[in-house]
């Protein structure tokens, strides 16, 4: 009881807003400190066709499949190299499932490969809330401040657009208090034919990973002419 206390007295008296001022000034340093790495990514999906029709067939990008098929299940592993500023060099190495091809629903290649720091997830489409004056385009809310045994004390700040926008998400963040790198990061969303929700864990606070992802779950509904279909995503990353 007591430190659920504490937590709501300092939650109370800390400002969200210089604690995003202090974020947005690291956020670019934190963007451009990696240059490349390699590591070996392990993914298991899982694909449902929840309504289709005679068009379905004809959806750019999709996988063919049999009439009476609505649930796939893939798992892959691949060799990722990044090179800043944005490249990502992705070989599938390993991959099993009922799916005869190598597919995703359409659109979702680059939910993958985002860099919670920069201005931009997702090439140019959404914009980060750590991007510079996103205060203009962003309510902030310091939800709390908790004490982990590992990772210390940390800030959980949830953040809402002010006005609804296709390039604009509603999430949270898990922030730790002492580096202000972010711990946790969840989002939602939409996109054109798209709905989707990402929730990306970073890598332990002091290691040499602690800047980059290493758990990414994402589930996106992609919906095209009255064809509806549901992805789940579950991402292990482990660098070399």
């Amino acid at each position: 009881i007591l430190l659920q206390l504490f937590n709501i007295v300092n939650a109370q008296t800390e400002s969200v807003d210089s604690i995003m001022e202090r974020m947005h000034q690291l956020a670019k340093l934190y963007a451009e400190s990696v240059k490349e790495y390699t590591a070996e990514v392990y993914i298991k999906s899982q694909m449902d066709i929840i309504k289709k029709n005679r068009g379905f067939r004809y959806i750019p990008g999709l996988f063919r499949i049999k009439d009476d098929e609505n649930r796939f299940i893939v798992e892959t592993f691949s060799d990722l190299h990044y090179t800043a500023p944005n490249i990502y060099d992705q070989k599938i190495k390993v991959y099993t499932g009922t799916l005869q091809e190598v597919k995703e629903i359409p659109g979702i290649k680059d939910y993958f490969h985002i860099n919670v720091y920069k201005p931009f997830l997702i090439g140019r489409k959404l914009l980060s809330p750590l991007a510079p004056k996103s205060e203009k385009y962003y309510v902030f809310t310091l939800d709390s401040v908790t004490t982990d045994l590992q990772q210390g004390d940390e800030y959980h700040i949830s953040f809402k657009p002010r006005n609804k926008s296709l390039q604009l998400i509603e999430g949270r963040m898990v922030v730790s208090k002492e580096s202000l790198s972010v711990r946790r990061f969840a989002f939602r969303g939409k996109a054109e034919l798209i709905d989707f929700s990402c929730d990306i864990l970073m890598g332990e606070l002091g290691s040499n990973q602690e800047l980059l992802p290493t758990n990414h779950n994402l589930a996106v509904s992609y919906a095209f002419a009255g064809n509806v279909m549901e992805g789940y995503y579950e991402t292990n990353i482990c660098y070399n």
